[in-house]
C-alpha cells in the first residue's frame, strides 16, 4: 500500500491520527477502537483529493446482471455469527447472530448484491495480539488459489479464487483477488456491494485454535 516496492503503485491513504477529523469521526456512544467511522460523502471527497493511479487491474463498469450458477439458499456463516436471507429482488439481507443487522442512521437492514465465501489454508500465527488473555492469532494464507462460493441473485457459483502466487510474500503481491468459474473463465461479479468472508479450510471444526484441527 505504501508503494515502496519497485514497480508498485502507492495507495492513497489518510491516517486518522493526523487527519484532524476531516475524513473520519468518532462515535461517542461506542467504545474505542470500534467507533471510528467515515461516510459515503467523505469517501467521495477523499477519492477526488487523492486520485488513485492506474494499476495492473481493471475496474468493471456497471453492467446488467450476469445470471449464472445453480439455485441456492442464502449463505450462512456460523463461524462469523453471520447469516443472510435473499429478498427475491437481487439483495441479500444480513443478520448477526440471528438479529437483523441494521444501519443506525437509516434504520434499514444492511444488504449486499454479492456474498463470497473464500476458503483458504490457515495456521496459528505464533503470537497473541493481546497478552492479557487474548487468543492466538490466526494466519490466513490468501496467496495462490482455492475454492470459493459466489452467491448472487439467489444462485451460487462454485468458483476458484486467485491472488498472487502460493509461497509469495504478501508484500510482493500487487493484484486484488479475482475469480474463475468452473470452466476456467474469468468470473465477472454482478454490479453492487460485495461482502467477502474468509474461512480457513476446516476451521468450522476448530474455531478457537488452529491446533485443534490436527
Amino acid at each position: 500500500m505504501a508503494g515502496s516496492t519497485p514497480g508498485s503503485v502507492a495507495v492513497a491513504k489518510v491516517m486518522e491520527g493526523s487527519d484532524g477529523g476531516v475524513h473520519f469521526y468518532r462515535d461517542g456512544s461506542r467504545a474505542a477502537p470500534h467507533n471510528l467511522y467515515t461516510s459515503g460523502g467523505l469517501a467521495v471527497e477523499t477519492r477526488h483529493e487523492y486520485p488513485q493511479q492506474a494499476g495492473a487491474y481493471a475496474v468493471d463498469p456497471p453492467h446488467a446482471d450476469v445470471v449464472a450458477g445453480a439455485d441456492a439458499d442464502a449463505p450462512q456463516v456460523p463461524l462469523h455469527g453471520v447469516g443472510y436471507a435473499y429478498d427475491g429482488s437481487g439483495q441479500y439481507l444480513r443478520y448477526d447472530h440471528g438479529t437483523p443487522f441494521v444501519d443506525v442512521l437509516t434504520g434499514q437492514q444492511l444488504h449486499v448484491k454479492n456474498v463470497v465465501l473464500l476458503y483458504v489454508p490457515f495456521h496459528d500465527a505464533g503470537w497473541v495480539e493481546d497478552e492479557n488473555g487474548g487468543a492466538h492469532s490466526v494466519w490466513y494464507d490468501m496467496l495462490g488459489s482455492g475454492p470459493a462460493e459466489v452467491y448472487s441473485d439467489g444462485k451460487v457459483i462454485h468458483a476458484t479464487w486467485h491472488m498472487g502466487s502460493a509461497g509469495q510474500s504478501y508484500f510482493d503481491n500487487h493484484t486484488p483477488v479475482w475469480f474463475t468459474d468452473p470452466t476456467g473463465q474469468v468470473l465477472v461479479l454482478n454490479t453492487g456491494l460485495t461482502w467477502i468472508h474468509v474461512l480457513g479450510n476446516g476451521q468450522d471444526r476448530c474455531p478457537v485454535s488452529p491446533s485443534d484441527c490436527r
